[in-house]
């Protein structure tokens, strides 16, 4: 198998993802696109942007939810007395998988 397609494959069934990255390309301004949901949150593939994690951090500000730092690959948030973590990993060279807890996702 060729490096491509160990790539493709890491996550699993690469077509939810592949789906995703499509309508970011396609569909016209999202900066994320859900592609999963499990019992912690929602998964989404995002481009990454002229630094990797603008799409998240204009995604999270969108949501009432302030940037505080980067620990690895996690990004911590703030809003009012609450602190969350959003995990992020990188996909390929030109997206990264980002997972939002369902409370933000949901918006509650």
């Amino acid at each position: 198998m060729s490096w491509l397609g160990i790539a493709l494959f890491q996550e699993g069934n690469p077509r939810p993802i592949l789906a995703a990255i499509s309508r970011l390309e396609f569909g016209g301004g999202s900066v994320m696109e859900p592609f999963a949901e499990t019992d912690r949150g929602i998964r989404y593939v995002a481009k990454s942007g002229e630094s990797r994690y603008d799409p998240v951090e204009d995604y999270m500000e969108e949501k009432g939810w302030r940037f505080k730092e980067q620990m690895g690959s996690g990004l911590i948030f703030v809003k009012d007395d609450q602190t969350l973590v959003v995990e992020t990993r990188q996909y390929s060279r030109h997206y990264i998988l980002v997972d939002i807890p369902l409370s933000v996702a949901h918006g509650r």
